[in-house]
């Protein structure tokens, strides 16, 4: 005799749908063909870099000085930038340097990060509060979560964010729904880890996700394992 579970019987009876199929996005937007010439390592040491024309962020609406505090490349020629001080999230075409459109956000945000499902995640500090993004044609608000403390960066983990706070020290690593999965503050000896954690890049490698998270005042950037292991430190002697 099956029993039907409670839970699932409330998603059949619910108007909502049961989920989305998603190309991942490592396979987004790769080119048909790849020249010969490209090579799939770049030797830094020899490398050479040509430096583009600056691009004006302002736009006719802001009220003062633009002041961007975060930037992801949505897709290639497109940049998403958060101005802080102008409260707004900023679509911007690198082919031309302009900002083709932009949206009002309730409060200054300090950094965003690319989500699944052509979404993203938006810091407001301010507020304590995490807003969801919709990419997909003209951006715009979707839902919003509240934390549990001034969120400066993020970054994503698969389904689930990764957030620092300067108020209280930490990072945690959440669910889209705000349920904390872990919290991050010592290091191995349960020493204070960090002392001003800002902003966070999530490093996919063979033995999974690793989060970096850089340090404002110890001027550090640390690379952790999902679990809070501390797997190196690195700090420039400038």
């Amino acid at each position: 005799c099956f029993r039907r579970d409670d839970a699932l019987q409330l998603m059949l009876s619910s108007n909502g749908s049961l989920g989305t199929f998603e190309r991942s996005y490592q396979t987004r937007h790769i080119p048909l063909s790849i020249p010969a010439s490209m090579s799939s390592v770049i030797d830094i040491k020899n490398a050479s870099d040509t430096k583009l024309p600056d691009i004006n962020t302002s736009t006719p609406s802001d009220k003062c000085g633009s002041w961007i505090t975060g930037l992801t490349l949505l897709h290639p020629g497109t940049l998403l930038a958060v101005d802080c001080s102008n409260r707004t999230l900023k679509e911007i075409d690198v082919a031309t340097n302009t900002v083709t459109s932009q949206l009002s956000l309730t409060s200054g945000p300090r950094d965003i990060t690319l989500l699944p499902g052509d979404q993203a995640a938006v810091t407001l500090p301010c507020e304590k509060k995490i807003q969801f993004i919709s990419t997909k044609g003209r951006i715009s608000c979707l839902g919003s979560i509240y934390v549990s403390g001034e969120c400066r960066g993020i970054g994503s983990v698969g389904y689930n964010l990764v957030v620092s706070y300067i108020y209280p020290i930490k990072v945690e690593i959440i669910e889209y729904t705000g349920r904390v999965i872990n919290t991050i503050t010592t290091d191995n000896s349960g020493h204070n880890l960090f002392r001003y954690p800002r902003y966070i890049t999530v490093g996919r490698e063979k033995s999974g996700e690793l989060i970096y998270v850089s340090d404002r005042r110890t001027n550090t950037i640390t690379k952790l394992s999902v679990k809070g292991k501390i797997l190196g430190t690195y700090k420039h002697k400038n």
